[in-house]
């Protein structure tokens, strides 16, 4: 092997364990930093959560780090306080826990609840929140909100999931009874759906040859089924999310599983596994690309630079890793545009721009700018195969 072999060999080797350590770092002080209760030790103290709720609240009880009373200024109870942690922190959505505060009036009736401090991606905050999720329960009783059915809302699936399996838990808890979450049919034919495509790609990358006439068909099933109808893939927001807020596999096992062949066959084969035969925005380019057989031709000088681009973004992100200044990922990277109902404005404009280009320049993101592409190549260049001499 020569020298400049393993010096790139090694750097790969180093960033990639250097990922690791700083996310671990991160998860630790996360979950030793963020407290969604109160503490009974301490005074109650009046925040903004509360005052949004309570704008004459002048004093708190604390009853237990989940459970408080709120005063006025003559000391008349005017309503409660809850928290769904540490009761609600098994339950995940797309980025992690949704723990909630809960207000009740002095009758024990609802009249609001809010989302604390969590990783969720902030569009899709933004969209339940525009649905009216978190006023569904206002005006009822415990015993009514529980049996209130809130349906999840399409385009955030696992965000307003979470956040009402958080409520539910939390109201049961209050009402001495025990929360059971039934899973309808519907999750159970996505996953199968989901596991079927997983099958196919994994036998096309065992066998090109015999795949390629049905390539074509087979991306156009990558883009509906993981795309458009379930919303699953791989970007830096959601490996980050779901690492640093240690997420159990079985809350995202369709995610877990795609992430660990992702890493685990280009690390043992050498060749790439998600962004040939899976990414559904890859998938979509790659059909608009083939709507227009007039490319684009891009001189070497430009094509260097263009290749070099997804480097420079992954160091950048891995930069603000380190600083702990974190942007919104999701932002980053066109792919939650499959969830176009949540995606904010600019990941809209950026993924359409990527998909007019895609018409004249072959997978223009997916070559020059993906992260999350340059992240699992990474992997790839640290194959076994490539330290043979």
């Amino acid at each position: 092997m020569d020298f400049w072999r393993i010096v790139r060999y090694s750097l790969n080797l180093t960033i990639i364990l250097g990922l690791i350590i700083i996310i671990a770092l991160q998860g630790r002080i996360y979950s030793a930093v963020e407290n969604n209760t109160v503490s009974e030790s301490s005074f109650a103290i009046l925040n903004d959560d509360i005052y949004n709720f309570f704008p004459q609240a002048a004093s708190l009880n604390i009853v237990d780090s989940t459970w408080v009373e709120v005063y006025d200024k003559e000391h008349e109870k005017i309503g409660y306080v809850v928290y769904s942690a540490p009761y609600s922190n098994d339950i995940y959505g797309f980025g992690g826990n949704t723990p909630l505060i809960i207000a009740l009036n002095e009758k024990q009736k609802i009249i609001g609840t809010k989302l604390l401090v969590n990783h969720e991606t902030s569009s899709y905050i933004e969209y339940v929140s525009s649905k009216g999720l978190f006023d569904s329960w206002n005006g009822l009783t415990i015993e009514d909100a529980m049996e209130k059915q809130v349906d999840a809302i399409s385009g955030a699936t696992r965000t307003s999931e979470s956040v009402v399996k958080s409520f539910n838990k939390r109201m049961s808890i209050l009402n001495n009874t025990t929360y059971c979450y039934h899973y309808g049919v519907g999750p159970i034919v996505k996953r199968i759906c989901a596991l079927l495509v997983i099958i196919i790609a994994l036998f096309c990358f065992f066998n090109p040859k015999a795949a390629k006439p049905y390539r074509l068909y087979f991306l156009g099933l990558s883009v509906i089924v993981l795309g458009v109808w379930q919303g699953v893939f791989l970007s830096t927001a959601k490996i980050h999310a779901s690492l640093v807020n240690s997420i159990p596999f079985f809350a995202q096992c369709t995610f877990f599983i795609i992430l660990i062949l992702s890493i685990c066959l280009p690390l043992f084969t050498n060749k790439q596994f998600y962004c040939m035969w899976l990414c559904p925005f890859g998938a979509l380019q790659e059909l608009i690309g083939k709507s227009n057989k007039r490319k684009i031709t891009i001189s070497r000088v430009t094509l260097k630079v263009l290749l070099s681009m997804r480097k420079f973004i992954l160091l950048f992100i891995i930069f603000l890793l380190v600083i702990g200044m974190m942007p919104d990922l999701s932002n980053i990277e066109p792919f939650s545009v499959f969830t176009f109902r949540s995606a904010s404005n600019f990941v809209l404009i950026l993924a359409g721009l990527f998909l007019l280009l895609s018409a004249f320049i072959s997978r223009p993101w997916c070559r020059f700018f993906c992260p999350t592409g340059q992240l699992l190549d990474m992997f790839k260049a640290i194959s076994y195969k490539n330290i043979r001499p």
